[in-house]
């Protein structure tokens, strides 16, 4: 599973240098290992994989040490990473838009400040399946294994759900932010239904007034540099992608064609 899990990173690497600029850029590989007396928790239902913030600089990720899960943040210049004090049994971490706070869910959702300090509750949330925060300070969250989206403010409140079950879907998970903060995509599945044909990214607006399907897929997808990346049949594709229409166009991509999956909770690439 680290292998898997590096092996996703450095294909999104490849994925950003490749396609996000106009002249040919040289491909840069490379992997994360665990320090000493770290064991990466990326998968599971107390898992999460590991995410790196938006300026490209930092990465957080739920690690154990001495039988105590926690998160720790690494710069990618340095090593060693830094625990987050007060983020035992944390899952499911991601940032905020200026990368200063990470988001978590233990128990309830969390927000701290990686530079330090005290995590601060936002919500009830007993067990959330990812969650997105966009630039007007408003997050979108999934607060259960089973059911649809809410949304929060980012300094606390009451939850409001977004999404509604719908298709025979038992679970709306993993969202995250189109560029204008005002349309996400997000993951539907059905439990009864493991590996389901019907299983799909979905692009949808904040508002609730926009909802449509972009993709079938068994595994969440990423939104990035003006691709969508997805994983069919263990193959990590890449299909541009419209994020203010929710339209794909032309064919897609393959960047990696041996990619293993989180098929617990269905979280594919980051």
């Amino acid at each position: 599973w680290v292998a898997a899990a590096m092996c996703a990173l450095a294909a999104i690497a490849v994925a950003v240098m490749h396609f996000g600029f106009r002249q040919p850029q040289p491909v840069i590989r490379t992997e994360i290992a665990p320090s000493e007396k770290l064991q990466f928790n990326f998968v599971g239902d107390g898992g999460g994989p590991p995410v790196i913030s938006p300026d490209g600089t930092q990465i957080v990720f739920s690690a154990k040490a001495d039988a105590k899960t926690q998160l720790y943040v690494r710069s990618m210049d340095k090593l060693i990473p830094q625990p987050l004090i007060g983020t035992q049994d944390a899952t499911w971490p991601f940032w905020s838009p200026d990368g200063r706070y990470v988001a978590f869910f233990a128990d309830k959702l969390k927000r701290i400040d990686v530079a330090g300090g005290p995590p601060a509750i936002i919500c009830d949330a007993t067990a959330g399946r990812g969650g997105a925060w966009n630039k007007d300070g408003v997050i979108v969250f999934s607060p259960f294994p089973t059911g649809p989206l809410s949304r929060v403010s980012a300094t606390g409140g009451t939850p409001v759900v977004l999404t509604k079950l719908t298709g025979g879907y038992t679970t709306h998970r993993f969202p995250q932010f189109m560029p204008d903060g005002q349309h996400f995509i997000y993951f539907a599945a059905n439990h009864s239904a493991p590996s389901s044909p019907d299983d799909a990214v979905f692009w949808a607006s904040l508002d609730g007034k926009e909802n449509k399907l972009v993709v079938h897929t068994l595994f969440s997808a990423t939104y990035a540099s003006g691709y969508l990346l997805y994983v069919r049949d263990n193959t990590l594709l890449a299909q541009r992608f419209d994020p203010s229409t929710g339209e794909l166009q032309g064919d897609a991509t393959v960047l990696n064609d041996n990619v293993q999956a989180d098929a617990t909770d269905r979280k594919s690439v980051v």
